[in-house]
């Protein structure tokens, strides 16, 4: 069940679902690509291996893929754990300056994630505040969770790999 939309962007909708079958912890995330990527073979084809990557990729701070597929109407999606934090540029447009401490809070969380991916050959690729979330805990910390390895790419990826990314 669609709940919301949760943003937009050039790839496609990001939608707040609720599971049905679920009683507990049924909140995901769903990005349906639009169709102008769902009927572009070499991108599908893209996509495929790298969701695929980005859901043996787990971390405390990165958003876990769940699942992915073709919709009725023959788009792409992924499905994804919610989040219900605000974006880092979220924070930084409301906080600015934020406290010295509290970056460094927020950066080693990030680091730590990307530490992670890269242990396990996967670069993000389009890091930025954007795709970075940011809840603050019961005991007034911040906890961080990395979103959209959409587009990472795997360290050890052939020529023809780098040719499907060229462009993109």
């Amino acid at each position: 069940e669609a709940l919301s939309v949760l943003g937009s962007g050039g790839t496609g909708v990001v939608y707040k679902v609720r599971h049905l079958i679920l009683e507990s912890k049924n909140l995901f995330a769903l990005k349906v690509l639009h169709p102008n990527f769902s009927t572009d073979g070499q991108f599908r084809a893209r996509f495929l291996r790298e969701v695929e990557v980005a859901m043996e990729l787990t971390h405390e701070n990165i958003i876990q893929i769940r699942d992915f597929g073709l919709t009725e109407g023959n788009l792409l999606f992924f499905t994804m754990d919610f989040f219900a934090g605000d974006s880092l540029k979220s924070m930084i447009q409301t906080s600015a300056p934020i406290p010295a401490m509290c970056v460094v809070q927020l950066l080693r969380q990030v680091l730590a994630a990307l530490t992670e991916a890269h242990k396990c050959g996967v670069v993000h690729r389009d890091l930025k505040p954007d795709n970075i979330l940011v809840q603050t805990t019961a005991d007034g910390g911040e906890r961080v969770k990395i979103l959209d390895f959409g587009i990472a790419k795997t360290l050890a990826t052939s020529s023809a790999d780098n040719n499907l990314t060229q462009g993109a």
